[in-house]
């Protein structure tokens, strides 16, 4: 097994998914911003792309408004010229359904 670091761009956007993760064990290892947008970057396996199908499953939140109840915290991000700061949460990973997607 070789575990490799993918990067995602993001959107502010509460409650997101990035399909096509192929490893249970998926999780973020750093978030920031990137050429003007915020990114993130998570480990994953993809050697057990034939074993598994998952959703890596994360929140965004701005300062001030309230945080997952449950998930670790992953880093943050300015926007807007600093302007506003977001927190990115790890969910943690799911096997995937027919309807998992990015929701934005």
């Amino acid at each position: 097994m070789s575990k490799t670091i993918w990067k995602h761009r993001i959107v502010a956007a509460e409650r997101q998914t990035i399909p096509g993760v192929t490893d249970l064990r998926a999780r973020i290892v750093y978030v920031a911003e990137q050429d003007g947008h915020p990114h993130l970057w998570f480990e994953h396996d993809p050697e057990v792309a034939f074993l598994n199908h998952a959703v890596l499953n994360f929140a965004v939140v701005g300062t001030g408004h309230p945080a997952p109840a449950s998930g670790r915290y992953a880093g943050s991000f300015q926007a807007y010229h600093g302007a506003v700061v977001f927190h990115v949460y790890d969910l943690g990973t799911a096997p995937a359904s027919p309807t998992d997607g990015n929701e934005r």
